[in-house]
């Protein structure tokens, strides 16, 4: 059965993680993705806020 876990870690982090996902027998595979956030010194902007 396979099951989604989502993780957000900084960019720094990535190749650690995948190096520790590898070593666990019961990770089968992942896939890493990247993503955009805001920060929070990042301005305010209405069309990328709710």
């Amino acid at each position: 059965m396979m099951k989604c876990l989502t993780l957000i870690v900084a960019a720094s982090v990535k190749r650690d993680l995948a190096d520790r996902l590898r070593t666990i027998e019961a990770v089968e595979g992942f896939t890493i993705l990247s993503c955009e956030g805001h920060r929070s010194e990042t301005q305010h902007d209405a069309f990328l806020s709710v």
